[in-house]
């Protein structure tokens, strides 16, 4: 009887250790299993617009191009043309972004245009009496180009700016003296020079990767004028020794879309 309380007081005694070895392994053992750590992606770096780039435009819009009897030579009132018209040209500029939502900007441009327009005065029925005189007026801006600064706010892809800066604009135009008899030309001023105004524009643009960007602008353009005197066809000698002027110039307001491709 002795024997068996003593084992059965051993038996106990080796169940309470095992017991109490496993309450004390049971967590470290359930600690040390090491469950997989997911990490967030990292968010795509903002769109960093700093650099050089190079592009083409396309676009249309309407032109002013008013022809002016300055000294009533032919007591005329006619002149004041208007032209729609279609343009296309190159451009190329930097960027400069000094913080994630602002830069500036450099970008010049070389575009044609297609803005012509003429106007007719009869002075009486040149059809009933062909003795009567015609005045034909007629201007054309055929080219023009800009140098200007740009403005810009930035968010991400997206550019929101304002541009100016001085243009550049060619311009043919005359005011001529026809006689309706002989439809002989005796007395012109023409004028075809470059005449220098200036660029204001606004725009947005939109990088579609991480060279190509699409923009969309739009642009009004406001050029100085331009003194002619009157002269006789036939000898190029000023009339009534140069007293008499007619003055032209342009301006225009366009409508364009472009691409460009980020160099660096």
């Amino acid at each position: 009887m002795a024997v068996k309380t003593k084992t059965s007081v051993l038996l106990r005694l080796a169940y309470g250790m095992a017991f109490g070895a496993l309450a004390t392994t049971g967590p470290a053992t359930a600690a040390d299993v090491a469950m997989p750590v997911y990490k967030a992606a990292a968010a795509p770096a903002a769109y960093n617009w700093s650099g050089f780039y190079l592009g083409v435009t396309a676009g249309g819009g309407m032109a002013s191009l008013p022809v002016t009897d300055m000294d009533d030579l032919f007591s005329l009132t006619n002149g004041a043309l208007k032209s729609g018209g279609a343009v296309g040209g190159i451009h190329a500029g930097y960027n400069w972004q000094f913080t994630p939502s602002f830069l500036v900007g450099l970008e010049g441009d070389f575009n044609w245009a297609s803005f012509k327009a003429s106007d007719t005065t009869c002075f009486g029925s040149c059809a009933l009496n062909p003795t009567f005189d015609r005045f034909v007026a007629s201007s054309r801006l055929d080219q023009f180009s800009t140098l200007r600064a740009r403005f810009g706010l930035t968010s991400d892809r997206t550019l929101v700016y304002v541009t100016a800066g001085p243009a550049w604009g060619h311009i043919d135009a005359s005011l001529a003296e026809l006689k309706c008899g002989d439809c002989s030309l005796p007395v012109i001023a023409s004028d075809s020079s470059f005449h220098i105004g200036i660029a204001l524009g606004a725009g947005v643009e939109y990088a579609l990767t991480q060279n190509w960007i699409l923009r969309g602008e739009y642009m009004h353009l406001d050029f100085g004028t331009t003194d002619t005197v009157f002269k006789e066809l036939s000898t190029g000698i000023p009339i009534r020794n140069g007293g008499f002027r007619a003055r032209s110039t342009a301006t225009a307001d366009l409508a364009r879309l472009g691409i460009s491709y980020k160099i660096w």
